[in-house]
């Protein structure tokens, strides 16, 4: 780590607050709840009556809490946490908790229960919905023994794999884990506060309350002391993983680092990173720790450094085509084995563990087909025959029906210009298959610009932003604009939908947002955009996103039209209005010309004259008004 690097750990450990027990090791008297006679469910039900009726003796609260939280925690079982969580039962474990005379082991085991209710993915948003009980369960982590605090930082790791539960804990639980990163040695701790940071990381939502809780302070301080005992090698793949996800989608003074101290400028780091993608068949076992190594959420990471073409000289340089290759041509059955062995997905819903073959498969050609949009990785690609690998992969009985991994194929073929006749994003070009994608590009663009434009406007956006690309899109047409704009999500041949879309319309509203930036869907759309000279409107659609990566090259200084406020129809009025100001002044006047006179008029030629439709609304009104006048004379 470089000298300024350090000198940013060192102040972040100097602000971190520090806590009493951090120090304390993990006991002897924690008990493993997976171990000793099943719960019967006479004992399981006579145990819970009598803690919810109250009134009993520390001692016999201790042995009913712990036959309660060894029959849901052993068997996992739905009926047993549905009858805990019943009736205000996790009010009532919220209470017994706010207790102050509640001994630690009744403590230990309540957290207990409440993880195992937690466990159920479908009660897992009542802990979330019960009142104050996240506020109660952090104050268990912060100011109780380091034992429940681990329990507790286990529960929401847990929790963090969907985004609904990530999303709601991370106001809250960043800031303990980054806590316990820099001051914690208890290595179940730092092992939980690691793996929910990486999986919140993989939310988009939960990335500004990371930042702001100075994670990537945290996970340096992990990648600092990867040397010692305490941090063994999965614990640096996690802090590897997660630090380059939120450097994807963050700069790295969002992230509270220097630009020497991120993956993308550190060579050690991201070398680091990389060399994690060589698969070696029969050695997930002999890197085993309660973190596990998982292939597909690296793939993921490097994938997303890549959007910065900031980084991409480092990852050409440091080999990072050569293990796509690599893991392209690797047998189908090695790599399922691979996963399999390292035991993250072990599930009795993939007992074969296709799904997790196919998670490791969608993520290696989503990762093809981000390094694609760079011609200096995508030169790479080609000259190292990945093209037919990824064409051999579509056609795999494993793939054929995986509508994520024949979407990311066909958009790599199409960035590298080798896309297989009836493949590619366009209608008009599937006679010229194989073309380099320059010539290909050149003919599409006067094809698209010659012709009139089948619609007035195309909305690309990133689908969690739906609801306002609908608002816009109908007040457009309200104005008289024709809009393009999938709604239903497009199916089969999706490239080949969009790129129809982008050639047959006169002008392409960008939707902004930090997932749009991500979406390698939606970089195809601005892409094609801007290799066909399209006229372009940029619309900011997420508070304080700034474009930066490949979408900031593209815009450079364009304006764009501020969204980010609008939530109704009523606020998006006035700027619809300055949008068709912008879409006016993109759209030369001998364009529209050229397009009207190639088919009967429309109510979009009025649309695009110098009349905005407000003015056409008046004038109309002044026609009837003036009518009923002669009407009645």
């Amino acid at each position: 780590m470089s000298r300024k690097s350090q000198g940013i750990f060192r102040l972040g450990l100097q602000k971190a607050e520090r806590r009493p027990s951090a120090t304390v090791a993990e006991d002897s008297w924690v008990p493993d709840l997976n171990k000793g006679t099943p719960i019967t469910d006479a004992v399981f039900r006579s145990s819970l009556a009598a803690f919810w009726g109250g009134k009993m003796s520390p001692d016999k609260e201790v042995l009913a809490l712990e036959k309660i939280a060894r029959g849901v925690f052993m068997q996992s079982d739905l009926e047993r946490s549905r009858m805990v969580s019943a009736e205000g039962g996790l009010e009532r474990l919220r209470d017994r908790l706010l207790d102050p005379l509640l001994g630690t082991l009744a403590r230990y085991y309540v957290v207990s229960i409440i993880y195992s209710v937690a466990f159920i993915p479908q009660l897992k948003m009542q802990i979330i919905e019960t009142p104050q009980l996240v506020q109660v369960l952090a104050q268990q982590w912060w100011q109780g023994d380091i034992n429940l605090g681990a329990r507790v930082a286990s529960m929401w790791a847990m929790m963090c794999f969907n985004a609904e539960p990530a999303q709601a804990l991370a106001d809250v639980a960043p800031r303990l884990a980054v806590a316990a990163l820099l001051t914690c040695p208890h290595e179940r701790m730092v092992n939980k506060c690691l793996l929910m940071l990486l999986r919140m990381s993989f939310h988009t939502a939960c990335i500004p309350s990371l930042n702001a809780a100075q994670c990537g302070l945290g996970l340096l301080h992990v990648l600092n002391t990867r040397d010692t005992a305490e941090f063994p090698e999965e614990y640096q793949w996690a802090a590897n993983v997660a630090l380059a996800n939120l450097l994807a989608a963050s700069s790295a003074a969002e992230v509270g680092l220097s630009n020497d101290a991120v993956p993308g400028g550190d060579r050690e780091m991201l070398g680091n990173l990389i060399s994690l993608l060589e698969v070696k068949v029969g050695d997930g076992n002999a890197k085993a720790g309660r973190i596990y190594f998982s292939l597909s959420q690296t793939l993921r990471a490097v994938g997303n450094l890549a959007l910065d073409p900031n980084n991409v000289p480092l990852l050409a340089e440091l080999g990072a085509v050569d293990h796509i290759v690599s893991l392209l041509q690797r047998p189908r059955e090695e790599v399922r084995a691979e996963v399999m062995g390292r035991g993250l997905f072990r599930d009795e819903s993939d007992p074969d563990g296709t799904f997790a073959l196919l998670d490791v498969l969608e993520a290696l050609t989503k990762m093809t087909w981000t390094f694609s949009f760079n011609e200096e990785l995508a030169s790479e690609l080609r000259r190292k025959g990945a093209p037919s690998l990824l064409e051999d992969l579509a056609a795999d009985d494993v793939c054929a029906g995986d509508e994520a991994v024949q979407e990311a194929v066909q958009g790599s073929l199409f960035q590298l210009g080798v896309a297989e006749s009836g493949a590619l994003p366009s209608s008009s070009a599937r006679s010229r298959a194989g073309k380099p994608k320059k010539k290909l590009l050149q003919q599409q663009k006067q094809e698209a610009n010659g012709a009139g434009a089948e619609f007035d406007v195309m909305i690309s956006y990133q689908w969690d932003t739906q609801a306002k690309a609908l608002l816009v899109k109908k007040a457009l047409e309200r104005r008289g604009f024709s809009v393009w704009m999938d709604v239903d999500k497009m199916h089969g041949n999706i490239l080949e939908q969009m790129a129809f879309a982008v050639e047959n319309s006169s002008i392409v509203l960008l939707c902004m947002t930090k997932e749009y930036y991500l979406s390698n869907s939606c970089h195809a759309e601005a892409d094609y955009t801007y290799a066909l000279n399209k006229p372009r409107v940029p619309l900011l659609f997420q508070a304080n996103f700034r474009p930066s990566g490949w979408l900031g090259m593209l815009l450079g200084m364009q304006r764009y039209v501020d969204f980010s406020a609008v939530v109704d129809a009523n606020a998006a009025e006035p700027v619809v209005d300055d949008l068709v100001v912008e879409i006016h002044n993109q759209l030369e006047p001998a364009d529209a010309m050229a397009s009207a006179s190639s088919r009967p008029p429309r109510k979009a030629d009025f649309a695009s004259s110098s009349l905005s439709a407000t003015s056409l609304s008046a004038v109309h009104a002044d026609v009837k008004r003036i009518l009923g006048i002669l009407e009645s004379q």
